[in-house]
């Protein structure tokens, strides 16, 4: 389980001391499969990989609901194995400063281990 880490404010790996931290949570790979637009991995085995957030209109009536089904269809594959538990996806629209609707959303999660997380991923056109 233990990947690297990929900080949600910058959407990028974080580096610590010269090298990649260390994730020992299933967060990265929570947030991996949310922020990747499905169907853009082009290698044999990860044709579903990613959500269909990018597909939702922003500011469409329902929106927020869809985007509940998509987040919980791209991390299907963590919950059915048990990598994650007590699953609860929210998410709302809201407005980013030069961008326009967005859809904020928010996974809360147990690990394995049980301790809490969270992820949060901000999807805007």
């Amino acid at each position: 389980m233990a990947g690297r880490f990929i900080s949600a404010d910058a959407r990028d790996y974080v580096i610590t001391s010269g090298s990649l931290q260390k994730d020992t949570t299933h967060a990265s790979e929570v947030y991996m499969r949310i922020a990747t637009r499905r169907g853009s991995i082009k290698v044999p085995g990860f044709e579903n990989f990613g959500s269909r957030l990018h597909t939702i209109k922003k500011n469409a009536r329902g929106s927020d609901v869809r985007a509940q089904a998509f987040v919980r269809e791209a991390i299907a594959d963590l919950i059915s194995s048990g990598a994650i538990r007590n699953v609860e996806i929210d998410a709302i629209i809201t407005s980013v400063p030069g961008v326009g609707a967005a859809i904020e959303v928010s996974v809360s999660f147990s690990d394995t281990d049980g301790d809490p997380r969270i992820v949060r991923y901000t999807a805007s056109n």
